[in-house]
C-alpha cells in the first residue's frame, strides 16, 4: 500500500488507546507492540520511562510497576509541574455538544433511543453555552482582553457576582445525569460502542460540578480563553505533596531525587514542602564545574 501524503492523517487512527488491544480476545494480542512492551518491563531489573509514564502508572488501577525496590527520579525539580498537569481534569462546550451528538448517531444506529433526547441536548448545549460565556466576561474582567490565549484562575469573586450559577449547574447535572443513566444501561454490543462517549460526558459533569462548586477549595480551578479554539475549563490539584506522599515516597523501597536545582538560596525547603519530603529523606549537595552564569 502506498501512503503518500496521507501518512499523517492516518496517524490519530494508529494507537494503543482502544479497549481490545489488551483483550484476550484479540487474536494479535501477542504482537502488540503495547503487549510486548509492558511485558518486558515487568521482567527487567532496570526500566528507564519519562515522568509523565510514571504518573500514569502510579494512578492507575492495575499499576504495571506495582512494586518498585529503586525509584530514581531525575529532573525532579520538574516533578510538581508534571503531576498538575497529569492530574488536570479538563473539558470544553465543543467537546460536549460532539459526543452527546456522537452519542445519539451511535444509538439511533441499534435503535436505542431515548425520547426526550433532543429536549436535553438543547438544554445541556444552552447552558452549557451560558456557564461559558460567563466565565468569558469574567475572564475579560481580569485580562482586559490584552492576550488572545490565557488562562484566569476562578476565585470567589466569580461567584460572588454570579450567585445563581448554582440553578444553571442544577440544570445541566440533571440533564446530563439523564443521559448517563438511559445510557449505561445499553445492551453489550451498544455499550462498548458508546462506554468512552459516556466516560466524557461523565468527566464533564464532575469538572462542571467541582469548578463551579464554591465550597470546592482543595483544588485550583482555571478557565482558559482562547480566541481561536474552543475555550477550556479545568481543575488539578492544590496540594501535589499529598499525591506524593501516598504514591511515590510509599511506593518504593527507596527513593533518590537528582536534579541541578533542587535547592533554592542554598536550602531545600521548597522542594521539601511542595513534595512532601520528611525527615525519612536526607540531602546531599554536590558541587559541579558547570558554569551557569556563563
Amino acid at each position: 500500500l502506498s501512503f503518500y501524503w496521507i501518512e499523517f492523517s492516518l496517524l490519530k487512527e494508529i494507537h494503543s488507546d482502544h479497549f481490545i488491544v489488551l483483550n484476550d480476545e484479540n487474536p494479535a494480542k501477542k504482537y502488540e507492540f503495547l503487549f510486548k512492551a509492558r511485558n518486558k518491563a515487568t521482567t527487567s531489573n532496570i526500566v528507564v520511562i519519562n515522568h509523565l509514564l510514571l504518573m500514569k502508572d502510579s494512578t492507575a488501577k492495575i499499576p504495571l510497576f506495582w512494586k518498585i525496590k529503586k525509584l530514581i527520579i531525575d529532573e525532579s525539580h520538574n516533578l510538581e509541574d508534571t503531576v498538575t498537569e497529569w492530574l488536570k481534569e479538563k473539558t470544553d462546550s465543543e467537546e460536549i455538544k460532539n459526543t452527546l451528538e456522537k452519542l445519539q448517531k451511535t444509538s439511533n444506529i441499534y435503535n436505542y433511543k431515548l425520547e426526550n433526547f433532543e429536549n436535553l441536548y438543547q438544554n445541556i448545549t444552552n447552558n452549557v453555552s451560558l456557564i461559558f460565556d460567563l466565565l468569558s466576561f469574567y475572564w475579560a474582567s481580569k485580562n482586559q482582553w490584552q492576550n488572545p490565549n490565557y488562562e484566569t484562575l476562578i476565585e470567589n469573586d466569580f461567584f460572588e457576582k454570579n450567585e445563581w450559577i448554582w440553578k444553571v449547574l442544577n440544570l445541566v447535572e440533571n440533564s446530563l445525569i439523564e443521559i448517563l443513566d438511559f445510557f449505561w444501561a445499553a445492551w453489550e454490543k451498544l455499550f462498548l460502542l458508546i462506554k468512552n462517549d459516556l466516560a466524557i460526558i461523565e468527566n464533564a459533569l464532575h469538572i462542571f460540578q467541582t469548578v463551579l462548586n464554591k465550597e470546592k477549595t482543595d483544588v485550583i480551578k482555571v478557565f482558559t480563553y482562547n480566541s481561536k479554539y474552543s475555550n477550556e475549563l479545568y481543575y488539578t490539584v492544590l496540594n501535589v505533596w499529598k499525591f506524593s506522599e501516598k504514591t511515590f515516597w510509599t511506593k518504593a523501597d527507596s527513593v533518590i531525587l537528582t536534579s541541578a536545582t533542587l535547592d533554592l538560596w542554598d536550602d531545600f525547603k521548597y522542594i521539601k514542602e511542595s513534595l512532601w519530603i520528611d525527615e525519612n529523606f536526607s540531602f546531599l549537595k554536590l558541587k559541579t564545574d558547570f558554569d551557569y552564569a556563563n
